[in-house]
Order: C-alpha cells, then structure tokens, then sequence
C-alpha cells in the first residue's frame, strides 16, 4: 500500500473529469434547466454574469436592465 503514489493517481483522475466536464459545458449551462425562475430572473436582468473565481470570500457578479 504504501508502494503506490495515490496522490498521482487521483490527481491524473480527478484532472481528467475535470477537463471532460469544461469541455462538455464551455459554452456554459443554463440555470434554467434547474429551476425556470432562474429563466426569469435572466430574462429580466440582461448580460447576468457571474466569475468563476473567488477573491477574499466574495464571488464576482454583474448585470444590465
């Protein structure tokens, strides 16, 4: 057990599903498909986008009306 380097192999795995999943969804999700208010809430404020990245706690968001 202690002969393998598991910290190698779940990392190449975990870095493949996570390269197969930001290529299935690179043109991005709708939130729709998970609740229709979502749908409203997006038709209504136009250009909804939010970052993928947190700084100092705060996940980054804008919108135009």
């Amino acid at each position: 057990m202690y002969a393998h380097d598991y910290n190698v192999l779940f990392t190449s795995i975990l870095q493949n599903f996570a390269n197969d999943i930001n290529i299935e969804y690179q043109a991005g999700y709708p939130l729709a498909n998970i609740d229709p208010v979502f749908g409203l809430v997006g038709g209504l404020l136009k250009d909804t986008t939010f970052t993928p990245y947190v700084q100092d706690n705060y996940l980054f968001g804008g919108f135009s009306m």
